[in-house]
């Protein structure tokens, strides 16, 4: 039960930005939960969203780099430099029968 409180608080989140005009279409995913695949088709199932999990270990780090590189002019803005620097991810599709 305490698994899906997680969920449902990130579903909020989401519906919030979309209702505020944001276009959502996956959620990426780093750390120690998203080595479990229960929890991570768990958000997919109840956000109805994709789910990524990055294949670098070191997501975060990457992704300091990567504001780094906008800081720095090398790309005009976050999703040019995410775009290039990005990698694979594993994607978990939700289950639309279950959100």
């Amino acid at each position: 039960m305490c698994c899906y409180k997680l969920q449902y608080g990130t579903r909020h989140i989401i519906d919030e930005l979309t209702a505020s005009g944001h276009v959502i279409t996956s959620v990426l995913m780093c750390g120690g939960l998203s080595q479990s695949s229960l929890f991570v088709q768990t958000h997919a199932d109840s956000l109805g969203l994709p789910v990524l999990i990055p294949h670098t270990k070191q997501s975060v780090l990457l992704g300091s780099a990567m504001l780094g590189a906008v800081a720095s002019g090398d790309f005009p803005d976050v999703a040019a430099t995410a775009v290039a620097m990005g990698g694979d991810a594993d994607a978990f599709q939700p289950k639309q029968e279950l959100k």
